[in-house]
């Protein structure tokens, strides 16, 4: 970035070096940076700017003349000398790929408006002054669990779209906040200085999502308490040995064990890790000891310690795999070059804001908080008709379940829901890393996060976004009858890349745009597995819970559920879901032998409870058409959902506490009517809630024919751990799709162009 004054402006842009600093779009649309208190670290409005009181010094007296020289004799003598210059550097550029492996990543500018964008620091500062302004928020005494944008009314989106309403919306914001009196929840729009709705929360029915400070403060204060510093001692460890981890309470069932009666206190779980020499904490926890801490605003206090000492269960050893570590431990490392990846002539996507255009995809892109990434309005060009139709309104993640098959006291609260107990968004106040996380080349799109305090952070690189090509046709053939030819297209694929880091695992979420106008969903777990401490040394037939993976070390065996929330609108918004079952068909009396066969039988679904129960059968297809548009030859047009492996449930029952309140991992798909409220799979708060929130309570018997209806797709890994998942796992990675069915009169890929290698760097 250059930082240069020009006039009364001061400009901060990057774009500055490579247009005029007298260009008037850029002096229309550039606005000052906001200035960053050096102590608190919080943004704040610019202040006005102070009169300059320096002299001017007075202008140079203009250098004598010179002799002159003829105009034409100057202009021959450019002209022939930048000939050659100009002849080597369109030779060096065609022969060198026009990516620069040390330039800064681009970045999105931020001028056009769209009601979906995400908001901005001077949003959020405005927002948060809005609060605190109103005696909603006091950041001394209060604590702001979550706040973050949300979305206007979709009728008002598509009706700013049609120009009906060509004004900016109002920029709302959800807004969670813990008082002394209570714990509130409501919506604000600080652009209009109103606030919509404001209500008190009965914790009952769950608690709102752990902050990053109550994240910290829980440990440091269970490491101060006498009783579990003395089981630290126990085990030959002092506190400045181990890293607490506040972990969620994982439902109401726990309390009897406690004996403390829960009636709305908010509560954690902290287990601890030994840190000395190692880098991999994870991998050696301490074993039998836990404690449970209330918070109450933010004073906090330790409730129980629970010390199951063993002398024959020791902390596991180091298992690290740091580049120093991999160095000494492997001395031949396999050889294997890195092939790389770069578009030779430039990206082809078009970014404006969110909004995004590549080939016949236009969509948009907005980090967040909860979510992660929210990709929105989908729509593909039609590639005979050119006009773009429909695919998805939205699509985001709404709720990670991830539950331990570990009865054990230390174990039986760990079922987590990540997304609603901490944010997946919240937990990227890192950065992604170029040509690690993604690309050198992507395109990188920032996030605002506010914290618990109200201070407002901004994360330049959250989401970010690459082309990369499959190496696997996107179609091919050769004839060899008849006329002879070969023709085929390279397939290039669009990603949109969110990774978040929760605890011991990495997720990463792409949602990846084909140039065939289907749309696939790529989850992929990584990172460290959780473990427990083992007496054993060899594996025996009776470890029910996980595997053995080193000597004293049991992998837990756990699943991972991760909700998408699709609101799907093929070619509009009413449609209708048909399933279609394939079924053997015997034939009798065929004249030429055959004896069977198998037909598709199609069922429209009526109902939210018929989609549910329907979703568990085996061999079922699930298509979304639109309620009566139809192909050329009559086909009802559609989208079909197709999985990459095996559709996984969980297989507890829907009465164990910790299922209760995840109960949309039962089933694979689940589909709703539309509604602006129901956005997330285990309920607006599952941290300690009771059973039955989110889908299922979203779930009645409504018709979802011909009607504006949302898809909740879930993602299912049965991890049962193996040695080789340590000490860091190999990604794994499940997959869904959105697949056109009879959408298009032809495949939506033919005008994909002929690929054009001359010039390309070997």
């Amino acid at each position: 970035y250059q930082r240069r004054v020009h006039g009364d402006f001061r400009l901060v842009c990057p774009s500055l070096l490579f247009r005029p600093f007298n260009d008037p779009a850029i002096m229309a649309s550039v606005q000052p940076s906001p200035p960053l208190d050096d102590e608190a670290g919080r943004l704040l409005e610019p202040s006005p700017e102070l009169p300059d009181t320096r002299p001017v010094a007075a202008d140079p007296p203009p250098p004598p003349p010179g002799p002159r020289m003829p105009v034409f004799f100057l202009i021959g003598a450019v002209v022939l000398l930048s000939v050659p210059v100009f002849i080597v550097l369109a030779i060096y550029l065609r022969s060198t790929p026009t990516v620069d492996n040390n330039q800064e990543p681009p970045r999105v500018p931020s001028t056009s408006y769209h009601p979906l964008n995400a908001p901005t620091t001077k949003d959020a500062l405005l927002a948060v002054n809005y609060l605190t302004q109103n005696a909603l928020f006091n950041p001394n005494t209060d604590v702001l669990y979550a706040m973050h944008d949300q979305d206007p009314p979709k009728d008002d989106v598509f009706a700013w779209e049609a120009g009906i309403r060509a004004y900016e919306m109002p920029r709302y914001f959800y807004v969670l906040v813990g008082r002394q009196d209570g714990i509130y929840e409501g919506v604000i729009s600080a652009s209009e200085a109103l606030t919509v709705s404001w209500q008190q929360v009965n914790v009952l029915n769950g608690q709102p999502p752990i902050t990053l400070v109550e994240f910290k403060t829980a440990p440091q204060v269970v490491l101060a308490n006498d009783t579990f510093v003395s089981a630290l001692a126990k085990r030959s460890l002092a506190p400045s040995d181990v890293v607490c981890i506040a972990m969620t309470w994982g439902g109401q069932w726990h309390a009897q064990f406690w004996a403390q009666e829960l009636g709305g206190v908010r509560l954690l779980h902290v287990v601890c890790l030994v840190t000395t020499d190692t880098t991999n904490p994870w991998l050696r926890p301490v074993p039998g000891l836990s404690a449970v801490v209330q918070l109450s605003g933010t004073a906090y206090s330790v409730l129980a310690v629970s010390d199951r000492f063993s002398s024959s269960v020791p902390v596991p050893p180091a298992w690290n795999f740091d580049d120093k570590f991999l160095a000494r431990k492997f001395a031949q490392p396999q050889k294997i070059n890195r092939v790389a990846q770069y578009p030779l002539r430039g990206v082809s996507y078009v970014v404006d804001g969110g909004q995004v255009t590549w080939g016949s995809w236009h969509f948009h892109v907005r980090p967040h908080a909860r979510a992660g990434v929210i990709l929105s309005q989908a729509s593909f060009d039609d590639p005979l008709s050119l006009q773009p139709r429909s695919v998805f309104y939205q699509l985001h993640p709404s709720e990670l379940f991830v539950p331990y098959m570990n009865p054990d006291v230390d174990w039986a609260f760990r079922a987590y829901a990540d997304e609603g107990e901490y944010g997946l968004g919240s937990m990227t106040t890192t950065m992604l890393v170029p040509s690690s996380d993604c690309p050198q080349y992507s395109q990188f799109f920032a996030a605002t996060q506010i914290l618990s305090d109200g201070t407002v952070v901004a994360v330049p690189n959250a989401v970010c976004m690459f082309e990369r090509t499959t190496m696997v046709p996107l179609w091919r053939h050769v004839e060899t009858f008849g006329q002879s030819f070969h023709n085929a297209r390279s397939s290039i694929e669009l990603v949109v890349r969110f990774i978040t880091t929760v605890g011991n695992y990495d997720y990463l979420v792409d949602v990846v745009f084909k140039p065939d106008a289907s749309v696939r969903v790529d989850v992929t777990a990584t990172g460290v597995v959780e473990v427990a401490a083992t007496s054993y040394r060899t594996a025996t037939p009776d470890q029910l819970y996980g595997t053995l993976i080193a000597p004293g070390v049991v992998g837990i065996s756990h699943d991972h559920f991760l909700s998408f929330r699709i609101d799907i609108d093929v070619d509009g918004p009413e449609n209708r879901v048909v399933t279609q079952s394939v079924a053997k068909q015997t034939l009798s009396n065929n004249t030429v032998g055959r004896t069977g066969l198998w037909t598709v039988t199609e069922a429209i679904v009526p109902t939210e409870a018929a989609a549910r129960d329907a979703s568990n059968a085996s061999g079922t297809g699930w298509v979304f058409r639109h309620s009566s548009k139809k192909s050329r030859v009559g086909n009802p047009v559609g989208y079909r959902v197709v999985s990459s492996a095996e559709r996984i449930t969980s297989l507890l029952d829907s009465s164990d506490p910790p299922q209760a309140r995840a109960l949309f991992s039962c089933y694979p798909l689940w589909v709703t009517r539309f509604n602006d409220s129901e956005r997330w799979a285990a309920g607006a708060m599952p941290n300690q809630a009771p059973a039955g929130g989110g889908v299922p309570a979203y779930t009645s018997a409504d018709s979802i024919v011909d009607t504006d209806i949302v898809l909740w797709y879930t993602l299912g890994f049965r991890h049962i751990v193996r040695q080789e998942d340590a000490p860091v796992m190999p990604s794994l990675t499940q997959s869904f799709s959105l697949v056109p069915e009879n959408f298009f009169d032809t495949n939506p890929a033919l005008n994909m162009p002929v690929e054009d290698t001359a010039g390309d760097a070997d």
